[in-house]
């Protein structure tokens, strides 16, 4: 299974829970504040161009990272020391 993120500051995502291309194909729906996140399953070549199709007509809402990278960055939190 496949999950995509979506997020949106108005937390309404009406246009993609009813969107006849993907409504029929979802196999799992998890809303929570500002965030949509639905489950399809992978496996088919039909569902592949589903992913396109989803990318290219919500790509600006898909959210790729949840949790900030907190990774230490040199020279702000750190200084590398040179040999």
């Amino acid at each position: 299974m496949k999950f995509i993120t979506f997020y949106r500051e108005s937390n309404d995502f009406t246009d993609i829970v009813t969107d006849k291309s993907i409504k029929s194909k979802i196999d799992l729906k998890v809303f929570w504040l500002n965030y949509l996140q639905i489950g399809i399953e992978n496996y088919t070549e039909e569902n592949d161009k589903l992913f396109s199709y989803i990318e290219l007509k919500y790509g600006d809402s898909i959210k790729t990272r949840l949790i900030p990278d907190f990774s230490p960055k040199p020279y702000v939190d750190y200084v590398p020391t040179k040999r």
